[in-house]
């Protein structure tokens, strides 16, 4: 009975679509936003054939989609979401989900004037909080198109598979980062990053302020308390040194007191010394 259930398994996965391979494409722009492409290799059997050639006919959304464990992979909000699906001569189809990214970037690190900012591990849904992973099943690359207009900030984290030049849609020159299944990676740290000037009202902001005495001195609190202390004491000095004066240079010790000397009684006024 066992070797039944199992047989009926294996014939329901062999029956069901199978995403073959993925592919994702992150065109980033100098604003900081990003246009995203995912194209998906989709084996169709069965009914399944049948189901994905009805999307032929119609405007499917993303959660259309589900069902064939296709979906968006960018964490951040999206817009001008639009699906494009092709059959191939055989039992394939692709899927191509297209959207923006207001955006993607990550601001990491600001040094005197230079912003470092790109995208991160947080910019993915296979980041889990602690690692990101490249998925390799299905089989996923992953390719990054950064306008040469930005200046790259540091080494590629991890390295890329391959880096190319070339040019965008527009006409842009770029320079393409990829990583594939060829060599997968599982890392605590993903980023692209680039500098960029910052704006001198953006450097007299507070959040801008308060995160360079963070990066001199730590934590800005325990350094504005201290500050506050400080000028308290400064403000109320006078007050503090007469309440100082008042609590504890009148007093007289014990030892003072058995140590006194009693004195004679005095004469009254009315008596004349003779």
């Amino acid at each position: 009975m066992k070797r039944v259930l199992a047989l009926l398994v294996l014939l329901s996965t062999c029956l069901a679509a199978q995403v073959i391979s993925h592919e994702i494409r992150i065109s980033l722009h100098d604003d900081g936003s990003a246009y995203v492409e995912q194209e998906y290799l989709v084996r169709l059997v069965g009914t399944d054939k049948a189901a994905f050639t009805q999307l032929l006919k119609t405007k499917p959304g993303f959660s259309d989609l589900a069902p064939y464990s296709i979906a968006k992979v960018i964490a951040y909000p999206s817009q001008d979401e639009n699906v494009v699906v092709e059959m191939t001569g055989s039992d394939f189809g692709v899927v191509t989900l297209q959207y923006s990214i207001p955006k993607i970037v990550e601001s990491v690190e600001q040094v005197g004037k230079q912003q470092l900012a790109g995208i991160t591990a947080q910019a993915f849904t296979f980041y889990d909080g602690t690692t990101i992973t490249l998925p390799y099943d299905p089989p996923t690359t992953l390719k990054i198109a950064m306008p040469n207009t930005l200046r790259l900030a540091r080494e590629v984290t991890p390295p890329a598979y391959s880096v190319t030049e070339g040019f965008d849609s527009t006409g842009q020159k770029v320079t393409n980062y990829e990583w594939n299944y060829r060599k997968p990676f599982t890392t605590n740290k993903f980023q692209v990053l680039y500098e960029k000037e910052v704006p001198l009202q953006s450097q007299l902001s507070l959040s801008a302020i308060t995160q360079e005495i963070r990066d001199k001195y730590g934590n800005p609190v325990y350094l504005l308390a201290a500050l506050i202390l400080i000028v308290i004491g400064i403000w109320y000095r006078s007050e503090i040194s007469m309440l100082l004066t008042e609590s504890f240079g009148g007093e007289i010790t014990m030892e003072e007191e058995n140590q006194a000397v009693p004195e004679g009684p005095r004469p009254s006024p009315s008596e004349k010394p003779q």
